[in-house]
């Protein structure tokens, strides 16, 4: 997996958080979905340095988010997609990499069934993405 995991599963974020990332970036569009994710968050339009989108993203993100969004009220999504995809790429990564199922299935509180279902069909996503991209490139640069 040359992509990191991050690259790849952005992809399967709403349009918003894509939005959202790109003011400002993956890390702190994570943290905000993980701490408030499915609820609304009112993105002041004087931001104070004990805000609570400063305590969690830190000054620089909220400034920026606030620079743009300021007054709006954002629903954050979700993202479960995104997350399960990261979830199913790490778990494939540490697979392939020679980790025992009973581990993954533990430090990610999931049944071995689970794990066992998880790797084939992350494989056979990350098996279609190589065929995507290669096909790009072949479209891009010829054969």
């Amino acid at each position: 997996m040359s992509e990191s995991l991050h690259e790849v599963c952005q992809e399967e974020l709403p349009e918003t958080l894509r939005e959202i990332r790109d003011v400002i970036g993956w890390p702190a569009t994570m943290t905000l979905v993980s701490e408030m994710g499915g609820l609304k968050v009112i993105v002041p339009k004087k931001l104070t340095r004990n805000h609570l989108l400063v305590e969690m993203l830190g000054w620089e993100a909220a400034s920026k988010l606030s620079e743009v969004y300021a007054g709006e009220v954002l629903k954050i999504p979700r993202a479960i997609s995104a997350l399960r995809c990261l979830r199913d790429r790490e778990i494939l990564r540490r697979y392939d990499a020679g980790e025992r199922l009973a581990i993954l299935a533990r430090e990610h509180h999931l049944d071995l069934r689970t794990i066992e279902r998880i790797i084939p069909r992350a494989s056979l996503k990350e098996a279609e993405r190589r065929e995507r991209a290669s096909r790009q490139l072949v479209m891009t640069f010829g054969e």
